[in-house]
């Protein structure tokens, strides 16, 4: 991929949208520079589960089907049990 292309991939990314499709080291690229994000930023959520508990706490990985966070403990969360889930404030 040239220079100029991955100029306008990566602001297209930044802008919220993706409007071509992904190459593989584009694709490693974005996934790579996501985790380093993540890395240094915690995003703290409030999840509502479907039995009514609620979960709040900081996102540490999400893997296949599972959202795992911490609250004090580590917690894994199936996507299926989770009703409502916001950023905390």
């Amino acid at each position: 991929m040239n220079e100029k292309r991955f100029k306008e991939v990566k602001s297209s990314v930044a802008g919220g949208k993706l409007s071509h499709p992904a190459d593989g080291v584009f694709a490693r690229n974005i996934l790579s520079s996501m985790d380093d994000f993540r890395k240094k930023i915690r995003f703290n959520v409030r999840i509502e589960r479907t039995d009514g508990t609620k979960i709040e706490g900081s996102i540490l990985k999400v893997e296949g089907d599972n959202v795992f966070v911490m609250s004090p403990l580590e917690e894994r969360i199936p996507f299926s049990e989770i009703k409502k889930a916001r950023v905390a404030i």
